[in-house]
């Protein structure tokens, strides 16, 4: 008697076929449940043992079997058809080691029971046995067997029919139960953010099967011919052998089929070993076609739609137990027309039949059967039973069995010494050729130094022939020189003279202003001395900025003198100005109709993306001054390359917004002058929809989107503000019809689930990184002037009824010296403290800069609003700013600074005591721009093809944002990530190391930006490179598509990038304007209808895309500029020496803070003298391509 029998189980493991492994699988918890000890025997054991935690030993080694059928006390053979003559099946092979037979399965068996081992058959599909010695060893074995278990009818009749007398019992195959496990236990759930497939995808579990005819033709014809255009075919090789010397393989045969595929049919192979990577494999296919039983069983499991492929009866058995219909059952020997019939079902949506949860439950509960026969043998083990006999002899030889598996071995070895000779023969071959082919090269130097002889001397007549001309030519450059240079030197001296004149007038004046401004500074300066007691560090700041001021003054002056220094002042006026300035707007001529105006706008700017975005709007486009989530998506798109159609209901809102708002790319639409016809004719089939409304007349848009493939969501946040709007039979209607429905939070998605089945998409509140963006300075605001103290702003767009105006007034009344201005709420008519002001509606168009200038945001909201749609927009606004941020509700905001959760209105004394320390808020920006909320709607298609090349230098504190941010938002389209460190000693590389170890990290001994990025070009294996620096962060990838859609749509573009610079002829350093201080960051109307400009002087290397081709082609970073500056203004130069265009803008979702990685802004003589030097060279470099240098006032 033993508490833990030690059970011994055979079968076809290891090899490895999905199949037996799923049957492996439920034999290996059912013995462990049961409390045995299992030991595997396994064509490959040291796999089977890892995967499964137990002892495995060798199939064909027969001593070590014997050795664990010593001491153990059950032997199972496990389920599956093992016992059929599809293959060699004879009595000899018992004898036989060598022999490649079913009857070895036999052979394991016989020798438990001379051990006096319990024998158990389990769960054994029988048939076909047509030999008469495959008939005799099965009626043998299954009437010598302990337990014996089949699983399904036809097996039970077949044993009856060859003698088999015996008690058996039927039940259905274990794979029913095991696979409702795998998919339990497994399954990896898909989630509303998966990136939706390009193509939809066929599973084709396919075998190979040489006992009927033509069949393969006849599948792969029909598959060229009827497989649609947005499919795919997913081959699944069910049997893929770890070793293809003890276990074939289905990847050859299913390799053959697939290169007698129609080419524009797409098509990869799985070849999993794992049975739950298999699973969620076909969890991921649209439709399956199987010839494999337990293929057939994982589907039906999974709820797919499925057609099969009969071949035998065990598949006939299978599917008349799961009751599947006619129509999806397929004889190989069926006619061509039938396979194509099979295709289209399953292709086009007409198989709408899935398994019986009924059924399936009764096949599962069936299958368990097998199970307890399990049980009942080790029980029976357990508690004795009959004492074991050990060593009875019967009429099989062992020893000659064992001699038999030593001539396999001898085989074996043979075959691998065999092997070995020839990869000798082959090297010597190898080396035979070699020789002679430098015997062929020895003749050929020979008869080379015999000709370069001949041309010595040739050469040595022709070099005296040329210093002849040479010397000559030389007398007559230098005397054309001599007369060139004294004429230009009159001319130059003439010029400079008047030159002179004329500087030395303007520099008097220069002086003298500079005099009585300096004196003026100087009066304030000591005016401030006196106070610094009382302004503490802002004294400290302000001279530091003065001296600065001053010190930036001087170096103009020496370097371009005073129209340097006045062509300074213009760019910093300039700079100031194109903060405030709106974006470029088309005018419309007089003779222009409508339809001409609105396809004008929607033509001016260039189409970067496929996707259409077409917006069915709640809201006027500039009604709250923009500030409403229709808007901000639409405002998102155009800046990420796509053209938007803004649709509204009234002809008066489109009126209004069109005049106050002409946006290049946004066509705004009436949805009373719209037909389906007119909208879609305008659209491609990647459009996406976005409806905003309940409103009947949009029905039809969305049905025909529906029925055309476009993606089509319904925005729920502004209806949801009526909460029996879910009720309303028209929003069930137009739920039917979408792909997902848009709420603001989790909790609307789950109120919403319980209507309706259509799936939720999580689209929470943000705010635009451009607008309330943290390093513009904004122009103080009209309506603070005069107002001391304290500035409290309350921004609540559209959010009026969700105020808590009871906090309002109390928090008002306990903090008089605080003035609290609401901007956004208009209507409310209570009377308010006297430190209470409400901002006109016309102040929303300025609400970046008011909430800039203020000192806290506060966010007085009810409580339930937050459940329904997210944070309200000031606490993004506010934060996107870094403002502190006083809410009455507390927040559940990943990333979220300078946050007081304050439930009741008090007192707030000194307002900086709350916030001792304001902290950065990028990464929360990160996540939740109106930029990354549009990328959740229309998903980048994963490309993986760009090598991303970012340098450190001492920039710990910085590269882990860029890092995160990068990974998080563009990942779809990197190849890698490589991180050149320039000798940092800050712990940069470490830091990379330890918390992005899939980035690759090398190491450059030097701190130089030309030698890094040389360096990590040197890494890069992408079609793309691009370079960004460290102090450069995301919120989005669009970016990404607008730079690689301009370099696969103009092939004379060589580089596009995101910072763009201009020279200045004013100046001798090579100094000017770049594109942060231009209108719009540089995107003139010509910019915006082209999607790029090339009339720039050059591109700075942060956000620098460019084809690998284009790198290879110059000479790389010149090293002379090491450590930094003008490294990348040559790069360009040399890209616009190969005749390309080197191409502005500014993409999406990138953002810098400036100045942390070379120090660029410090001012000091250090970095003073190496821009001096390295524009001095740069000069002299590129002097012979004056056309290069362009100036931006040009």
């Amino acid at each position: 008697m033993t508490d833990k029998p030690k059970v011994l189980v055979s079968g076809w493991y290891g090899a490895s076929n999905i199949g037996d492994e799923l049957l492996l699988g439920a034999v290996a918890a059912w013995v462990a449940d049961a409390g045995g000890e299992l030991t595997i025997i396994s064509l490959n054991p040291l796999h089977t043992a890892q995967v499964y935690g137990v002892a495995a030993v060798d199939f064909h080694n027969l001593g070590e079997i014997a050795s664990v059928l010593a001491d153990c006390d059950l032997f199972v053979m496990g389920g599956g058809g093992i016992f059929q003559d599809h293959h060699p099946f004879n009595i000899t092979a018992l004898y036989d080691a060598t022999a490649l037979d079913i009857a070895q399965y036999a052979r394991p068996f016989y020798l438990a029971r001379q051990y006096g081992v319990k024998t158990l058959i389990l769960a054994h599909g029988v048939g076909p046995l047509m030999s008469h010695d495959a008939q005799e060893v099965v009626r043998d074995v299954f009437t010598l067997a302990d337990f014996v278990s089949v699983r399904d009818v036809h097996s039970e009749a077949l044993l009856r029919k060859i003698g088999v007398t015996r008690e058996l019992l039927v039940a259905a195959d274990p794979g029913w139960f095991a696979a409702s496990e795998v998919v339990r236990t497994s399954l990896v759930s898909k989630t509303d953010n998966d990136t939706p497939a390009e193509k939809r995808k066929l599973a084709l579990i396919i075998r190979e099967w040489n006992k009927d005819q033509d069949w393969e033709e006849k599948l792969v014809s029909a598959l060229n011919s009827r497989l649609p255009e947005n499919w795919s075919c997913v081959w699944f090789a069910f049997q893929n052998s770890l070793d293809e010397t003890r276990a074939g393989s289905d990847k050859p045969f299913l390799g053959k089929l697939s290169a007698s595929l129609d080419p524009r049919i797409s098509y990869e192979i799985i070849d999993h070993i794992a049975v739950s990577d298999v699973v969620n494999a076909i969890n991921e296919c649209d439709a399956v076609l199987s010839m494999r039983l337990h293929g057939s069983i994982l589907s039906l499991a999974l709820g797919k739609p499925c057609a099969f492929l009969e071949y035998d009866d065990k598949m006939t058995q299978a599917h008349n137990m799961a009751h599947v219909p006619e129509d999806l059952r397929l004889d190989l020997r069926r006619p061509l027309s039938a396979y194509e019939r099979i295709i289209e079902k399953l292709t086009d949506n007409q198989v709408d039949w899935v398994i019986d949860a009924q059924v399936l439950q009764t096949l599962q509960n069936s299958a368990l059967a097998h199970r307890d026969v399990l049980i009942r043998a080790l029980e029976l083990v357990r508690g004795g039973g009959e004492k074991r006999r050990r060593w009875s002899s019967h009429n099989l030889d062992w020893m000659s069995v064992w001699l038999q598996e030593l001539i396999w071995q001898k085989r074996t070895i043979e075959r691998a010494s065999v092997h070995a000779h020839d990869l000798l023969g082959y090297r010597d071959f190898q080396l035979h050729k070699k020789d002679l082919e430098l015997n062929e090269l020895k003749q050929s130097l020979q008869n080379l130094q015999q000709q370069m002889a001949e041309l010595d001397k040739e050469v040595q007549k022709h070099k005296q022939q040329s210093a002849e001309f040479e010397s000559l030519f030389h007398k007559q450059q230098q005397q054309t020189a001599a007369v060139t240079l004294k004429a230009r030197e009159l001319h130059d001296a003439e010029h400079e003279r008047h030159h002179f004149e004329q500087k030395f007038l303007t520099m008097q004046e220069t002086v003298v202003s500079l005099q009585q401004a300096l004196g003026a500074q100087t009066t304030q300066l000591q005016e401030l001395e006196s106070a610094k007691q009382k302004t503490g560090t802002k004294m400290s700041g302000s001279l530091q900025n003065l001296t600065r001021k001053i010190q930036r003054a001087t170096y103009l002056l020496q370097n371009g003198g005073p129209r340097a220094l006045l062509s300074a002042l213009r760019v910093r006026r300039q700079m100031l100005l194109s903060q405030q300035m709106p974006l470029p707007v088309i005018t419309p001529s007089e003779s222009m109709t409508q339809v001409e105006v609105d396809h004008a706008l929607f033509e001016a700017a260039a189409k970067l993306r496929d996707e259409e975005i077409v917006i069915f709007a709640s809201h006027a486009f500039q009604s709250l001054g923009g500030h409403h989530r229709p808007a901000q998506l639409a405002r998102a798109a155009l800046s990420a390359g796509h053209r938007v159609i803004y649709i509204t209901q009234a002809q008066s809102d489109r009126s209004n917004s069109f005049a106050a708002q002409q946006c290049a790319g946004l066509s705004q639409l009436c949805l009373s002058e719209l037909s389906v016809e007119k909208l879609f004719s305008q659209l491609s089939e990647n459009s996406v929809v976005l409806n905003f409304v309940l409103d009947s007349n949009v029905l039809a848009y969305l049905q025909f989107a529906q029925n055309r493939g476009l993606k089509v969501f319904l925005e729920s946040t502004y209806l949801l503000n009526d909460p029996l709007v879910v009720s309303a039979p028209l929003f069930a209607e137009m739920a039917s019809v979408v792909s997902a429905i848009c709420v603001a939070s989790t909790q609307t998605a789950a109120h919403i689930a319980t209507v309706t089945n259509t799936p939720t998409l999580c689209i929470e509140m943000a705010a635009s990184h451009t607008y309330f963006d943290i390093y513009r300075n904004y122009q103080a605001p009209h309506q603070y002037q005069g107002v001391s103290g304290t500035k409290a702003i309350v921004f609540a767009p559209g959010e009026e009824s969700n105020v808590d105006w009871a906090y309002v007034e109390r928090i008002a009344s306990l903090n008089p010296q605080i003035t609290f201005f609401l901007l956004g709420a208009f209507n409310h008519s209570e009377s308010f403290p006297a430190n209470i002001v409400i901002l006109p509606e016309e102040c929303l168009n300025n609400a970046n800069a008011l909430i800039a200038h203020s000192d806290l945001l506060l966010s007085p909201f009810s409580k339930s609003i937050a459940g329904k749609t997210g944070l309200p927009q000031g606490i993004y606004a506010g934060a996107f700013l870094n403002k502190p941020i006083i809410s009455s509700q507390e927040v559940n905001a990943s990333q979220l600074n300078n946050f007081l959760y304050l439930p009741e209105a008090e007192v707030l004394g000194d307002t900086s005591g709350r916030f001792p320390a304001i902290l950065k808020n990028d990464l929360f920006v990160s996540q939740n721009s109106w930029l990354a909320r549009l990328e959740a709607l229309v998903p980048a298609v994963s490309r993986h093809d760009v090598s991303v090349v970012i340098l450190i230098h001492n920039n710990a504190s910085i590269i882990a944002r860029c890092l995160e941010t990068l990974q998080q938002h563009c990942g779809a389209y990197i190849k890698e990530v490589i991180v050149v460190d320039n000798a940092s000693s800050d712990g940069g590389a470490e830091l990379v190391e330890q918390q992005f170890p899939e980035v690759k990290l090398i190491r450059n001994p030097e701190n130089g930006c030309s030698s890094g990025r040389n360096l990590g070009a040197a890494h890069a294996t992408g079609k793309y490179i691009t370079f960004f620096d460290s102090d450069q962060w995301f919120t989005g990838a669009s970016g990404f598509a607008e730079a690689l859609s301009i370099l696969e749509r103009h092939a004379s573009v060589g580089v596009i990038g995101w910072n763009a610079g201009w020279f200045d002829a004013t100046r001798t350093d090579l100094g000017g304007m770049i594109a942060d201080y231009c209108p719009n960051r540089a995107m003139n109307p010509q910019a915006i209808r082209d999607g790029y400009r090339s009339d720039i002087g050059f591109l700075g290397t942060s956000g620098f895309f460019m084809h690998r081709s284009v790198f290879d082609a110059i000479e790389g970073f010149d090293t002379f500029y090491d450590p930094t500056c003008f490294e990348d203004t040559d790069l360009c130069f040399q890209i616009r020496a190969l005749g390309m265009e080197i191409s502005f803008r500014d993409l999406s979702g990138i953002r810098h803070q400036p100045h942390q990685t070379t120090g660029a802004d410090s001012g000091s003589d250090k970095y003073k003298a190496l821009f001096l030097r390295n524009s001095a060279y740069f000069k002299g470099k590129w002097k012979h391509k004056p056309e290069y240098f362009v100036d931006y006032s040009n």
